[in-house]
């Protein structure tokens, strides 16, 4: 039963891109899309929908264990020892409260979802990111697969741009599985600080995709890398650019060429 509601809910996403698509007309809507791009569409839609059942089904299992046939398990109860001492109850590592935890009269406060990796660059990724902060270095997953890295750093010398690709970028591929690399300027408003670079690459002998670049501006630098599984998805690599493209960096925004 669940399997053909999500089913169904696909094929209502798939519908609603179409629909929204074709109504647009404009370059990358689903009309321009070839039959390879809108079979990895699909595909990245069915990965998304497993995800999120065996979160269901985990939640689930979770709140079978909490209950008993006469409800909810108590958010405090007695301990097991006969000392008649009062215990907390949790779920999914979190403890249980008898009330609301709330200041009184206060709401939920909306929230800008904006992420400070330092007081200088700060990223927005959307509910299909997941992220670690350790330091000033973040590691993000997508939902579909994407792993990512950005790492923020200091330097004392900027390099000169006409120099960067072939002094830079390229001696990092020597020797690296790297197929045909495309290379992109990046812009922090109109003025060009760094470079990005993608290329089809081998993971475990299996075909990968990856999206690497770096920036400096001042005596500030980040650099970031994006790699996922399977041949180059175009779904997949607007997930990267969009994120990208949240960066702000000393109050300007990020833009790939």
């Amino acid at each position: 039963m669940k399997r053909r509601l999500y089913s169904l809910v696909a094929l209502g996403i798939l519908a609603a891109v179409v629909t929204t698509g074709c109504s647009s007309g404009e370059p990358g809507s689903i009309e321009k899309m070839s039959k390879r791009e809108l079979q990895n569409l699909v595909r990245t839609q069915w990965e998304t929908l497993d995800m999120q059942e065996a979160r269901i089904e985990e939640v689930e299992s979770i709140l079978k264990g909490q209950t008993t046939e006469e409800g909810p398990t108590a958010a405090i109860s007695e301990m097991g020892d006969g000392t008649g001492r009062l215990t907390f109850n949790s779920l999914d590592g979190k403890i249980l409260f008898p009330q609301p935890f709330v200041y009184p009269g206060s709401t939920q406060a909306a929230t800008s979802g904006r992420v400070n990796i330092t007081s200088s660059l700060s990223i927005l990724p959307t509910g299909s990111w997941a992220i670690r902060i350790i330091g000033t270095t973040v590691e993000l997953e997508h939902s579909s697969g994407i792993s990512g890295t950005i790492k923020v750093g200091y330097v004392q010398e900027l390099v000169p741009m006409d120099f960067f690709q072939e002094d830079v970028l390229s001696p990092l591929f020597v020797g690296h599985p790297a197929g045909n690399i495309i290379y992109s300027k990046l812009f922090l408003g109109d003025q060009n600080w760094g470079m990005d670079a993608r290329t089809d690459t081998r993971i475990d002998e299996s075909p990968a995709y990856m999206r690497v670049g770096m920036l400096a501006i001042g005596d500030t630098s980040f650099t970031y890398s994006f790699v996922y599984r399977g041949e180059q998805d175009s779904v997949k690599d607007e997930s990267v650019l969009s994120l990208l493209r949240t960066i702000e960096m000393l109050g300007q925004p990020l833009s790939v060429e």
